[in-house]
């Protein structure tokens, strides 16, 4: 018999599920699916050679598994997906996305934020650190 390599772990989902019963299942699959969607994800990242390597980056992910990449909730994957916004496929019934696409996705997300706040930045003569709301308001005046 193999010995438990996470025995806190085991103790605190099942102090868990004894407070929260069926609701609390629920969750705990939802998380332990984005563990392992994570988990998954850092072995791709590890250095891989040849047809591996190919075989990784055209591998299809389901949406849980891309809302785990992402860490964003599935069901926002999900919306992200039917709007346009998320490089889907449709496998018959089913929804996909490439790793490859994903990667790739992220990579111009980042460079497109990063690069429409640093035009917002330099367009503006503002203090960036104080936030547009905090500055535009009225300064309140002293009750004396």
């Amino acid at each position: 018999m193999h010995a438990d390599p996470f025995p806190d772990l085991r103790s605190t989902i099942e102090a868990y599920l004894t407070r929260t019963g069926a609701e609390g299942a629920v969750n705990v699959r939802a998380e332990l699916e984005r563990a392992r969607a994570f988990v998954e994800f850092l072995e791709q990242r590890a250095p891989l050679a040849g047809a591996a390597a190919a075989t990784t980056e055209e591998r299809l992910l389901t949406l849980p598994e891309v809302a785990a990449l992402l860490q964003v909730p599935e069901e926002h994957a999900r919306e992200m997906g039917r709007r346009g916004k998320l490089p889907v496929m449709n496998v018959g019934r089913y929804v996909r996305v490439r790793f490859s696409t994903l990667r790739e996705w992220i990579d111009s997300h980042e460079r497109a934020v990063s690069s429409a706040r640093l035009d917002r930045v330099l367009n503006s003569g503002h203090d960036r650190s104080v936030p547009e709301r905090i500055r535009a308001s009225p300064t309140p005046r002293r009750r004396g």
